[in-house]
């Protein structure tokens, strides 16, 4: 089996994946994702982050921001269905090590986004 890795690589991958319906379906669990994030130490220092992805893509989805690449998107999209599943990686029931892999998922999104979210956050305080 070829070894895996969370890199760049691995969120332009998935996020090339991404089409309309899956982000439908990450707005559809954002609620999930909360409480997921919510019971984890390891993902709770993400929790403001992750509440203005939510945003970003709500605002996306409903075509009130477009000023934003399509890829952008996408790879935060991919970045909340990753997250919200339980089979990636490093499965999450195994303890201590489950959401290592979630939350360097996380970390690979902020850094590549980190541009679309200082504007995003920009309008969206404008």
């Amino acid at each position: 089996m070829k070894n895996k890795r969370i890199d760049k690589a691995f969120l332009d991958k998935g996020a090339s994946s991404i089409h309309e319906d899956e982000i439908r379906i990450a707005l559809e669990n954002a609620e999930k994702l909360d409480e997921k994030v919510k019971k984890s130490s390891s993902l709770r220092r993400y929790l403001k982050e992750l509440t203005l992805l939510i945003s970003l893509v709500k605002d996306y989805w409903k075509g009130n921001y477009r000023s934003i690449e399509y890829k952008a998107i996408a790879t935060v999209v991919f970045t909340l269905l990753y997250v919200l599943s339980t089979v990636d990686l490093i499965p999450d029931v195994i303890p201590g090590m489950g959401l290592l892999d979630d939350a360097t998922v996380i970390a690979f999104c902020l850094k590549i986004v980190k541009t679309e979210l200082e504007k995003y956050k920009s309008w969206k305080l404008a």
